[in-house]
Order: structure tokens, then sequence, then C-alpha cells
């Protein structure tokens, strides 16, 4: 392989910094008015190797140019991702079925951040696979509802779900009849959890 070609092969890998240094000085050199290049003092260069820095810039901004759509492309193509992993999270939501809502709808019934719940009952640990939940903590407790763990919401679930979706009144103009309704809907192991807090004392 001939000496220059490798060169050439190495200054094409350069990082996009230096190429842009190199499309800089090459334009800056060859477009700038013949006064300012005086006295900066690169006439000397620009008379010697003219070809050379019109070849050096249409080289690296040709490089620039393809290495900033490469970039561009990268970028458009993960936010189409992102975007449609959002669709597609944001349709798993509107699907929850009554058991999953229930669960969801403790964080804005207790008014907090984390919850301790099983994370090995079926709906929770569904919740778990599908992003919805987290667990915020690596202790747990063993109860009669199962291990009991410190869980919390996903920020991404966190932002898209709302009180419509989980067919949650406003709690700020609850009537009688909504009350009992959310009484009456809460999730069944909402009460052994209270009972079991209550007899060990347990700070979550």
């Amino acid at each position: 392989m001939p000496d220059w070609f490798e060169k050439l092969l190495t200054f094409i890998k350069l990082p996009l910094k230096y190429l842009w240094v190199a499309s800089l000085f090459s334009g800056v050199t060859l477009f700038l008015p013949i006064e300012a290049i005086e006295v900066l003092g690169l006439d000397i260069i620009l008379e010697k190797y003219r070809s050379w820095l019109g070849t050096l810039f249409l080289f690296t901004t040709c490089l620039v140019l393809a290495e900033l759509f490469q970039i561009l492309y990268r970028k458009l193509k993960s936010n189409r991702l992102k975007s449609k992993q959002l669709d597609k999270f944001l349709e798993r939501l509107y699907q929850l079925d009554p058991h999953e809502k229930s669960v969801i709808r403790e964080f804005f019934i207790q008014q907090r951040n984390t919850l301790q719940l099983p994370f090995d009952n079926a709906t929770v640990s569904g919740l778990l696979n599908y992003g919805v939940l987290q667990i915020s903590s690596s202790s747990g407790e063993r109860s009669r509802v199962g291990t009991l763990v410190a869980i919390k919401m996903t920020s991404k679930a966190d932002n898209l779900i709302t009180q419509d979706m989980i067919d949650l009144p406003d709690l700020d103009s609850l009537n009688e009849s909504d009350k009992n309704w959310i009484k009456n809907n809460r999730p069944e192991f909402t009460l052994e959890i209270d009972r079991h807090n209550s007899t060990f004392h347990r700070s979550w």
C-alpha cells in the first residue's frame, strides 16, 4: 500500500473537530481578502500552496458534511425509535386492566412517590415488566401477600399517566359515592400490607 494512501486513511479517521480546523484554516486562507491574508502573514503560504489548500478545503469540507449528515441521520433515527417506543408505551397505558389501575391509583390516593408493594404479585410484577413501575430499594421483607419492597412509578409513566386513565375521580371533590367506589376498588393486598406495617412497626 502506497505511503500517501496510508496517510490519507489516517487523515480520514481524524475526529470531526480536527477536520473542522483543517477546513476552516484552508477556507480562511483561500477566501479572506488579500489585505487580511497579508496582515496574518499567510500570503506566502497561499502563494506556494494554493492548489494544495484548495484540495484540502474541498476534501475536509466534504468529510465534515458527510460526518454531519451521518450524525443527523443517527439522531433522527434515534428520535423516531424513541417516538415509536413512546407511542407503544402510551398505548399500553390506555390498555391497563382494572387490577393494574387499582395498583397505580394507590400512588395518587396515598399521595406518595414510593409505596411498599409485593413485587412478586402478578399485577405488580407485570407493571414492573412493562416499565410502568420500578423497584427503588434492594431491601424487602416477607409478608402474607408476598415480598414487600419499595416501589415507585417510572418517570416516563409518571409524566404520562392521568387520573382519567386509571378511572380515578377528582380527589379534591369526592362525594360519598366516589369514596365508596375507591374503597371497594383498592388492591386486595392493601389491607394486609397495612396490617403488616401496623404489627411490625415498619417505616417505609
